[in-house]
């Protein structure tokens, strides 16, 4: 990766709050405050986020949707066949800021 033995990371984005969790107890493990020293942040907004301490910032998606979504376009897909045309959908998001960042 590079950098000098010894540089550590200002802020962790992790895949999801389990992670995040996890990045969390090590970071506590190896000394460092959070956010003090390393910022961590999840995405998912489970409930779990914001029951550790520090309470967890994370990104809210709204899976709900996602879900809803795929399945129409897999209905799509299914009545016309692989005639239907690549799309671009953008789902929101929202951020909850909480302690660790």
């Amino acid at each position: 990766m590079g950098g000098a033995a010894g540089d550590r990371p200002t802020a962790v984005v992790c895949a999801n709050d389990l992670m995040a969790i996890g990045a969390l107890d090590a970071a506590f493990e190896a000394g460092l405050r959070v956010p003090e020293d390393v910022a961590i942040i999840g995405i998912d907004d489970i409930e779990a986020a914001s029951l550790v301490r520090p309470a967890l910032t994370t990104i809210r998606v709204p899976a709900e949707e996602i879900g809803r979504t795929a399945g129409r376009m897999l209905q799509d897909r299914i009545a016309v066949g692989d005639q239907t045309p690549p799309r671009h959908i953008v789902v929101g998001h929202q951020l909850v800021h909480r302690q660790t960042v």
